[in-house]
């Protein structure tokens, strides 16, 4: 990975405009103690937060793809979330697809502890030095089956929107900003 965002400094590619590295799969391995996503150290030894200082020493920025809802393995660990007494399994819709990619359940928003859970990632990666974040597999179309994403969508949007730093977040090519309802909440804030 390193030699690749050196190829692209060498190459002077920021000055066209191609600023962002973001890795799509295999950054994380397994989940720490409150259901984050934790770094995959064999592949990256010094973590998330050492590729960030490095693409972020060199001008560059540093994102990660991430998949909506919550993972059968996730689910079955049932950790603790971060600030609460709840636990993942009192977050999880078992009776609706996570994704759209059919491999996890949707998180039920109607617990308060759901939002908190979106608020420990999104913390946890901007401690990281993460500087963009991608939903993939959400929407009503594309992937192995519709999922309605729409409520994920809007937390993910309303705590990055009030990080400590400027993450972009940017939705998989099935679903827009229309469709979530947050081009007209973002239009009148």
């Amino acid at each position: 990975m390193e030699s690749q965002v050196d190829a692209l400094v060498a190459e002077s590619l920021a000055a066209l405009g191609y600023r962002h590295v973001n890795l799509y799969a295999g950054w994380a391995e397994d989940f720490n103690d409150l259901g984050i996503p934790k770094s995959n150290l064999s592949r990256f030894p010094s973590g998330m937060e050492g590729m960030a200082r490095y693409m972020h020493e060199r001008g560059l920025l540093f994102g990660i793809y991430l998949n909506p809802g919550i993972p059968e393995r996730l689910y079955q660990e049932n950790p603790m979330i971060a600030g609460t007494t709840d636990h993942i399994a009192d977050i999880t819709d078992t009776s609706h697809a996570g994704s759209t990619l059919g491999n996890g359940c949707r998180i039920d928003f109607t617990q308060v502890s759901a939002a908190l859970y979106v608020q420990s990632q999104v913390k946890r990666f901007d401690a990281s030095g993460i500087d963009f974040i991608k939903l993939d597999f959400i929407g009503a179309s594309g992937g192995n089956l519709p999922a309605d994403n729409r409520e994920e969508v809007r937390q993910w949007h309303t705590v990055i929107a009030h990080s400590s730093r400027l993450i972009w977040l940017e939705l998989s090519k099935f679903f827009s900003i229309d469709q979530a309802g947050l081009w007209q909440a973002a239009t009148n804030e």
